[in-house]
């Protein structure tokens, strides 16, 4: 499947998508026939022995790919592999899928599968800073592979058993993008450290650094090199503080050879004239750091710069006319003329101020009769304002046609790295058990199972490497490279007993069930841990939880039937949300792991009425409720001896709750059409609660409402349709009594909501702030947004092989559905707002990223055997 169309206007939404899959099952054609009989080998003459292969492969750019926003010259190029002699080329996304799964049957009431799958992932990420330095964007590998055996057996014809058991490794890497080889990731130790890094002052402002013209060193104290000084030490001044090497103390160099009353930056000495223009160039000031006496390209910084394009600021001024009588252009008093007059017909003092005024005259001076420049086509005279307007002419860096304002707020340079650069490695081994028993008997169906995980996980993550770590040893890789540490290795478990019942009374059905979570952690290790981070508290060894669940479906009719279910939920947070380091400094902003984290309980109930309509539409009316304890916040909280260190850390400080009714309207089984529609009414409301010792402080400090506030997934209307028509090859269709075509099958889906909230600031236009109380959270809402998508499918065969052809189209209409805005404007494509009055934005604050995706055309051909 592809979505290159070969047309350009066609290609005009293309992600250079590509897409193979691939697989084949059946009995065993080699193993159980050919090999092992040749061993003399038999066992599996009589027992079934079946496989399935599958491989599946999907390459492109994705939506948000930088070949659609870059330059040509800033364009990267994307590395290739050889397989089997074809050149494979990268692309921004690459995934490719492997999957194996081989079933053995020796009896009839026993079954083995081995299942192996393996998945890699190879992404350049999106980052809109990165626009123009696609080849230093953050590069990630994540590499997963299981393997599994399942076992099944009947033991009866009442009762059954399952077990399973699995590994699973998953292995994680993030790199900084590397310059000079797209594609690939930087280390830490690739980086030279901030005090390693060359840079200098550009006096010229021509973007290339500018080295002194050489001197002829006829007095030996006007060269004097020495540690830490750039070049010659006369480029800085006749008198400078030195440090004697010798004598371990500081000297005056003087650097004076006459008394003209001038400070001069060289006096006396032969030089080399470069340029030919009669003086010495002193060139740029050099932070020399390798003593060389040159800039070194490799040296160069490539953190975080973000250079304004040079510009002409302002009309030019051409002067006032006059007589150039040697022809060089320039107004010399006593050799060219110039006519001062009454009459304006041959008056060249065109402002009237009785002198020449040429191109270098102050604009405040300037008058509309004297000559300029308009670069803007105005008709006006524009005086430089040290801000770029349109038409002024710029250096172009990076190639986009387009003027790019400096500073923080915009795209890096080509080759640039953002101060965020992050080196990570994780990696988790996953060993699972579980076991599930059935047993049937009389009105009872009963279930249960016992489920076992050990989960061995480790990180490695060093923030900003291009800086000296700081912080104690922690004995790690990289040891003197980061800002910010972290490295952890635990090897926690977790499992789960539950049972479930399903009685039948007649026509009612009751389902019971209970579930039991636990989860064990090593509190000696964490102990120690946070002593030697400094860190205080208690550590809890383990958690457990009980869960009921509860579910009863009546019929009413011999049509309708009410339902309603209940139950308690509970979910494991994230390792990296207990136990993320920071091994540099525990009072720094980063966000601390809390090792006592307790499971998010969720307690949801629901009831409803299904109805029949008819043989093929039935209705479905239900409503729920959905409330959340204990869900992840960031806190700060008082760690350490006698509370003293102040950190920012995860904590149970949540709660959500969420009601919602849904209206569903479903046909199925019958004719060509099927399909279903549901609108569904929601609020989802929450607010943090306060739960450390602290709570009086935090609450004194607080200028958060107290109120609940709608969450960010708060979707107030839904509208979702599914509609599938389907002709089979066997039928012979007829439209208006014509023939139509048979075998093929039309997939339309849409989904129609109501924008999320978002949460003002106090630049947006007519906000109402009072007191000193914070704008009310997610106050606002972005618009509504609808995505329309199809899929068509045709069958044919040829040559006795089944074929299908299918075009699929996402977001049909092109609909630039807003997913996030400025707080400042509600604005997708501007955060420019002074005075509550709105302005048209940067290029920078126009990232496609605050919007979705836009219209996608793919076409497939599919073969079957």
């Amino acid at each position: 499947m592809t979505d290159d169309l070969g047309n350009r206007e066609l290609n005009k939404y293309s992600r250079n998508y590509d897409f193979l899959q691939f697989q084949v099952a059946g009995p065993d054609p080699i193993l159980k026939t050919k090999i092992l009989p040749a061993l003399g080998l038999n066992f599996l003459e009589d027992k079934e022995f079946t496989y399935f292969l599958y491989a599946e492969v999907d390459k492109q750019d994705t939506w948000l790919n930088y070949e659609r926003y870059d330059s040509y010259s800033t364009r990267r190029s994307y590395p290739s592999f050889n397989l089997l002699g074809i050149d494979i080329p990268e692309r921004q996304y690459n995934r490719y899928t492997l999957q194996a799964n081989f079933r053995f049957r020796p009896h009839q009431n026993l079954k083995f599968v081995l299942s192996f799958k393996k998945w890699i992932r190879k992404t350049t990420m999106f980052g809109w800073a990165y626009r123009y330095s696609a080849a230093t964007a953050p590069v990630q590998l994540r590499d997963e592979s299981s393997i599994s055996l399942e076992v099944t057996q009947n033991v009866s014809k009442d009762m059954n058993y399952e077990a399973i058991f699995s590994v699973r490794d998953l292995n994680v890497t993030q790199k900084p993008g590397d310059p000079e080889h797209p594609g690939r990731g930087l280390d830490p130790d690739d980086f030279y450290l901030i005090s390693e890094i060359e840079d200098y002052q550009d006096f010229n402002n021509n973007g290339v650094y500018d080295p002194p013209e050489p001197i002829i060193n006829l007095f030996p104290d006007t060269a004097g090199y020495g540690s830490g000084f750039s070049g010659p030490a006369y480029t800085f001044g006749e008198f400078d503080t030195l440090y004697n090497l010798q004598g371990g103390s500081y000297i005056i160099g003087n650097y004076r050879f006459n008394d003209n009353g001038v400070q001069d930056f060289l006096e006396g000495e032969p030089f080399i004239d470069l340029n030919g223009n009669g003086v010495w160039d002193q060139g740029d000031y050099l932070n020399d750091r390798n003593g060389n006496g040159r800039l070194d390209y490799d040296r160069r910084r490539i953190i975080d710069q973000r250079t304004p394009e040079p510009y002409i600021d302002g009309d030019v001024i051409l002067g006032e006319p006059f007589i150039d009588v040697n022809s060089n252009g320039v107004y010399e008093p006593g050799l060219d003329v110039f006519v001062i007059d009454v009459d304006d017909n041959i008056n060249m003092d065109k402002n009237r101020n009785g002198q020449y005024d040429g191109p270098d005259m102050s604009p405040l001076n300037f008058s509309k009769e004297i000559a300029f420049e308009d670069r803007n086509g105005n008709g006006v005279y524009d005086m430089p304002n040290q801000h770029y307007d349109p038409g002024e002419p710029f250096t172009d860096v990076n190639g986009n046609g387009k003027y790019d304002y400096g500073g923080s707020s915009t795209f890096l340079d080509p080759g640039q790295i953002g101060t965020e650069a992050e080196w990570s490695r994780s990696y988790v081994r996953t060993y699972r058990g579980e076991i599930k028993l059935t047993r049937q008997f009389g009105r009872h169906d009963l279930r249960a199972g016992f489920a076992l995980t050990r989960d061995d996980v480790q990180l490695e993550e060093i923030q900003r490497p291009y800086l000296p770590y700081t912080g104690r040893a922690d004995s790690a890789a990289y040891p003197d490279r980061g800002a910010f540490r972290d490295f952890y290795d635990y090897a926690p478990l977790n499992g789960t007993v539950y049972a479930r019942d399903k009685l039948e009374y007649g026509s009612m059905i009751a389902m019971l069930g209970l579930r039991w979570d636990f989860f064990l952690q090593d509190v000696n290790r964490l102990e120690d841990l946070l002593k030697w981070d400094d860190r205080g508290g208690t550590i809890l060894g383990d958690r457990q939880k009980l869960s009921p669940r509860i579910g009863f479906s009546y019929p009413i009719s011999d049509k309708a039937k009410v339902y309603f279910n209940y139950g308690h939920f509970f979910q494991l947070p994230a390792f990296v949300r207990m136990y993320a380091r920071n091994t540099s400094a525990v009072n720094q902003s980063d966000v601390l792991g809390y090792p006592n984290l307790d499971y998010v309980k969720t307690i949801q109930y629901s009831f409803g009425v299904r109805y029949k309509m008819s043989d093929y539409y039935t209705v479905d009316i239900q409503g729920y409720f959905k409330d959340e304890f204990d869900k992840i916040a960031q806190q700060q909280v008082r760690e350490g001896i006698a509370n003293q260190i102040r950190i920012n850390q995860y904590r149970n400080a949540d709660y959500g709750r969420s009601r919602g009714i849904e209206l569903t309207l479903e046909k199925r089984g019958g004719g060509t059409v099927n399909g279903q529609v549901s609108y569904t009414y929601a609020f989802a409301y929450g607010k943090a609660s306060q739960t450390n010792d602290f709570f009086m402080e935090d609450f004194l400090l607080s200028r958060e409402p107290l109120t609940e506030a709608a969450l960010d997934h708060d979707i107030r209307h839904s509208l979702k349709a599914g509609i599938q028509f389907y002709l089979s090859t066997t039928v012979k269709p007829r439209l208006f009594g014509l023939p139509i075509p048979n075998g093929w099958s039309l997939s339309i889906e849409s989904i129609i909501e109501s924008g999320a909230p978002y949460t003002p600031d106090k630049n947006y236009p007519d906000i109402d702030q009072t007191g000193a109380e914070d704008i009310e959270r997610n106050s606002l809402r972005l618009p509504s947004t609808a995505v329309f998508d199809f899929t068509f499918r045709k069958e044919f065969q040829v040559v006795s092989i089944d074929w299908s052809f299918v075009l699929w189209v996402e977001n049909l209409f092109d609909a630039r559905n807003v997913t996030n805005v400025y707080p400042g404007t509600g604005r997708a494509d501007t955060d420019q707002v002074r005075n509550q009055v709105v302005y048209g934005g940067t290029e920078f604050s126009n990232s496609p990223t605050r919007l979705d995706y836009g219209r996608q055309i793919r076409l497939g051909l599919e073969m079957s055997l």
